[in-house]
Parts: structure tokens; sequence; C-alpha cells
């Protein structure tokens, strides 16, 4: 199988060191990665990553997991997507959740799938996912502010709201979200002008919310 020539390296900064090796890997017919498109999803890139694995949120140190660089081309919240790829010799999953309309995400395989520069790596299908038309990136009902791993949500409305939750991502140095997982942060019942903080271990300076969720009483 041959080799494709375009390896280059990329050294990103979030939790330490991380690397991506972008464009490795061949087609099943040994021709080189091209661009996959499915419903709205555009898979661009095909990689190799090492550093803390995302995924299923441990943090744990890996080397050289399939990577994936995935755009949602749609004007739709993405609520999740499965993108099926080979691997190597194996079948791969990758899952991308919480993804705002124009957002570009690095996703891993969802096992922890290694590569190495020699196998193929495309994706073949996208049978399972959904767009949400209803996504409240902002309302004037809630005020968020964020400091260090706290985010602090006020209810400016004069109602009550239920419900009330944030959803955030990683960011990592090159703008694109890291990571397919997406995390979420309850508030509960606010009361009309009641402020409510949460911590979380996930949320940091690299964190993006992406998403809020409320009802209105009555």
């Amino acid at each position: 199988m041959r080799r494709n020539n375009r390896i280059r390296w990329l050294s990103l900064v979030l939790a330490g060191l991380l690397f991506l090796a972008g464009c490795v890997g061949t087609g099943p017919g040994g021709e080189d990665p091209q661009v996959q498109s499915f419903g709205g999803l555009v898979c661009m890139e095909y990689s190799r990553y090492s550093g803390p694995f995302p995924e299923d949120g441990s943090g744990r140190n890996v080397e050289n997991v399939a990577a994936m660089r995935v755009h949602n081309s749609s004007d739709k919240f993405l609520d999740y997507a499965v993108i099926r790829a080979w691997v190597g010799s194996q079948q791969g999953t990758f899952r991308v959740t919480g993804l705002p309309p124009g957002g570009t995400v690095w996703v891993l395989e969802q096992e922890g799938l290694t590569l190495t520069p020699e196998e193929r790596f495309v994706a073949t299908d996208c049978e399972d996912y959904f767009f949400r038309e209803d996504a409240v990136y902002s309302s004037d009902k809630l005020s968020v502010e964020t400091e260090g791993n706290s985010l602090t949500v006020t209810n400016r409305s004069d109602v009550t709201l239920k419900n009330v939750c944030t959803y955030y991502k990683t960011v990592h140095g090159d703008g694109n979200y890291f990571g397919g997982i997406s995390y979420l942060l309850e508030f509960g019942e606010l009361a009309p002008g009641q402020t409510v903080t949460r911590r979380s271990s996930h949320f940091g300076p690299d964190s993006r919310i992406v998403r809020l969720s409320f009802q209105e009483s009555g």
C-alpha cells in the first residue's frame, strides 16, 4: 500500500502538548483520502493524534489514535452523528455531538484505534445523525459568566425557568473544537433574578459554551 507523502506535524497546546499528523493513510483502493460529505457533515482531514484522550472523559494518554476533522456545513445545530471509517483493517466509530452550524471539530476514534502512516483511513458512511433546528445559543432571559472552572447563570426574566442547562465543548489552539464529546452542566430551576454557580472539572479557559436550554414555567 502506497504511503502518503504529505504527512505534516502540527503541535497544538490544550492540556499539555498534543500532536496531530495530518493527511495520513489511504483510501480502500490505495488512493489518497478524499473529502467526504454526509448530509451536512464534511470529513475534511484524516490524522493521527497523541495526547490526553477526550472521548470517554478519562483524559488518559494515548498515542497515534485515528483522528478526523469534521465540519458542520449546515445551518443547523448538530446534536449527534456517528461516522464510520476504515482505520487500517478495522471499522472505526467517530461520534460527534454538540457541533454548532459552521463549526469544525477534531474527533478521535471512539475506542482509541491506532493508525500507522501506511494504513488506510477513510470515512465510509454516516447513517445516524440528528440536526436541531431550535437550538438556543444566547438569550436575554439568561446571562452566563465564567471564571476558572465555574459557570454562573442568572435568570434575567420575570418568570421561573426550569431545567436550565449549558452545553460546552473544548477548543484547542488551531481554533477548532477538540473531541466529539460535549459536556452538560445542569442548573435546575431558577426563579426570576436567581443566580446559581456550578463547577466542572472539564470546564476551563479552553472551553466554549455551544448551546443553552431551558423551559419557561406556566
